[in-house]
């Protein structure tokens, strides 16, 4: 085997390696509320993503520093990030957060940990066409081998992986559906809570304040005291008014999940019924198609017969019609032999009559007369 095919067959494998952890993510992601950062499925995508990019990497080392895949992901998608279409800024503080997640020393665990990131923020598919975008840069870092080279093999990897984008979001919002019910009720609380944080405050600084004064006036004290109390009291009832309203929604919310979840089931029994009757459909298409192939050749095999019974007596005419014309060619020849002989007979006949006219004429006396058939 030539190096081209071995490198040919490498590039395959490790497609056929991304697609099957890309289809676990995706089939695990249909049956649970959300995937989190922890996944084993999610993980091992990240892994095959990252032995994609890693794949015919020219890794360079010097004295000072060596040129890693992960510089080669920061430097490009900080050239072309102005122009990507997801959040430039966002692309920027992506790879901030990934250089101050992990050691610079580990280039292989940053690279894979902004794989993760840039996956669970749904830019991934967009990181990874701009990464592949200008063959000529891409040659500075990649052996012409390498499959991000290679347009038909990573155009399909980046179309899926913006698919599952799509997929993934579709999955965080069901997993989350009650973040996005109870919104503008969250906010709500929030401001609430902010006051009351406020509230708190002021009513530890007015007790320190009282601390400080309560040998100057007890009575002012107490007093002071008490209305922080009440104050707080109204904090706590205003809090625990806004944790019933979170409450209410969120078993609204938990509602909307079970009937969504009903209709999945509904829509996967409706999908496997229909499965069954295309199946179903397509063993009596195959059927049919053998019956007509069998048909096909039965009548080919009859034609054919057929053909060559024509043929045999076609031959057997053309021998009977060849004896048929020899034997009137000898007839034709017999006639004529017929007609020499009745012409020389005649001719003989004559001679005959004049010898025996001679004789009579030499004896007096008629010679017998000769009959000729």
């Amino acid at each position: 085997m030539s190096s081209t095919d071995a490198q040919s067959d490498e590039r395959k494998a490790l497609y056929g390696r991304f697609r099957l952890a890309l289809d676990k993510l995706t089939d695990e992601a249909t049956t649970t509320q959300e995937i989190d950062e922890e996944n084993p499925n999610l993980i091992a995508l990240c892994d095959e993503i990252y032995n994609v990019l890693n794949h015919g990497f020219i890794e360079k080392r010097g004295w000072y520093k060596s040129r890693t895949i992960w510089d080669f992901c920061d430097e490009t998608l900080r050239r072309v990030a102005p122009t990507i279409p997801v959040a430039p800024r966002g692309t920027e503080n992506l790879l901030a957060t990934v250089m101050a997640m992990v050691n610079p020393a580990e280039a292989a665990k940053r690279m894979k940990v902004f794989i993760k990131l840039s996956l669970m923020h749904q830019t991934l598919g967009e990181h990874i066409q701009c990464l592949s975008a200008d063959p000529t840069w891409l040659t500075q870092w990649y052996s012409p081998w390498a499959l991000i080279l290679q347009a038909d093999e990573i155009t399909p990897i980046i179309g899926m992986l913006q698919g599952l984008t799509q997929l993934e979001f579709n999955f965080y919002m069901r997993g989350d559906s009650h973040q996005s019910d109870s919104t503008a009720d969250a906010g709500l609380a929030a401001n609430i809570i902010s006051r009351g944080d406020g509230f708190i405050k002021s009513g530890i600084a007015a007790t320190l304040t009282t601390l400080d004064n309560l040998n100057k006036s007890g009575i002012a004290s107490s007093l002071q005291m008490k209305m922080e109390v009440v104050k707080l009291e109204k904090i706590n009832q205003g809090l625990q008014s806004a944790n019933n309203k979170l409450g209410e929604q969120l078993t609204t919310a938990h509602e909307s999940i079970k009937q969504l979840t009903k209709s999945h089931e509904e829509m996967s029994t409706t999908l496997d019924a229909l499965q069954k009757t295309l199946e179903a459909e397509r063993r009596l298409r195959l059927s049919l198609e053998v019956e007509l192939m069998s048909t096909n050749l039965l009548r080919e095999k009859e034609t054919s017969a057929a053909r060559e019974r024509v043929e045999v007596v076609v031959r057997e005419c053309q021998a009977g019609k060849e004896e048929l014309a020899k034997a009137l060619e000898e007839k034709e020849e017999l006639k004529a032999q017929l007609e020499r002989t009745r012409l020389m007979a005649r001719v003989a006949k004559q001679q005959l009559d004049k010898a025996q006219g001679r004789e009579v004429a030499d004896t007096g006396s008629p010679a017998p007369e000769l009959t000729t058939s």
